[in-house]
């Protein structure tokens, strides 16, 4: 019986240490990354204010150019919607109108 307690503290401080030994390189890890994580900061601090105004340049030049060119076809294709539109109204064989009666819900021609 007392073989079997003196197995179990030596197990038992087998484990803690195993614990602390495989611990340890995970928490130095974790602060080595916190430490660099503030340098990271500062640096980037530094560089952000210049990588956003080439960023919003880029973004104005980019949508001026843009409407420049496809500004004349969206305009010519909303004209010739609206001429087609127009003709299609003109020529339209059937004159009759759809109405809604506004009491019945349904429609209703109109000559």
């Amino acid at each position: 019986m007392v073989d079997l307690i003196i197995w179990r503290n030596v197990a038992l401080l087998l484990l803690a240490v195993e614990a602390f030994l495989i611990g340890l390189p995970i928490a130095l890890a974790f602060s080595l990354a916190l430490r660099g994580m503030g340098q990271f900061e500062r640096r980037i601090r530094l560089i952000l204010p210049t990588a956003y105004e080439r960023v919003r340049r880029a973004e104005r030049i980019t949508r001026s150019v843009a409407q420049a060119i496809v500004a004349p076809f969206i305009w010519a294709s909303s004209v010739a919607a609206g001429v087609f539109h127009v003709i299609r109204r003109l020529t339209s064989k059937s004159k009759m109108r759809q109405v809604m009666h506004p009491l019945a819900g349904r429609c209703r021609s109109l000559k």
